[in-house]
């Protein structure tokens, strides 16, 4: 399922394996000024759940504050570039 925050896009869709739904996000922003594409990035093993919902509730949070923690500003640019969350997952 795809949410909007701020000027991202979250792609906090559960997979399914083994019988339990694993969350994970990706994460995009749209070009800057004289980019010709966005970027994206992508956090896997978020954690392992029962229903589909947890993990995609879960995802969402989890790119929300990682979105929060890497940009509070509702403009990009050039200069800003995707990179890790300084924190582990699933803190």
């Amino acid at each position: 399922m795809l949410h909007a925050y701020k000027i991202y896009t979250i792609d906090a869709t559960p997979d399914f394996s083994i019988g339990k739904f694993f969350a994970h996000v990706r994460i995009s922003r749209p070009p800057a000024k004289g980019e010709k594409d966005g970027d994206t990035f992508e956090a896997i093993d978020l954690g392992q759940f029962d229903n589909e919902w947890s993990a995609e509730a879960f995802g969402r949070a989890w790119a929300v504050a990682w979105i929060d923690e890497h940009w509070d500003r509702n403009t990009v640019t050039a200069a800003d570039a995707l990179s890790p969350p300084a924190y582990p997952a699933g803190s």
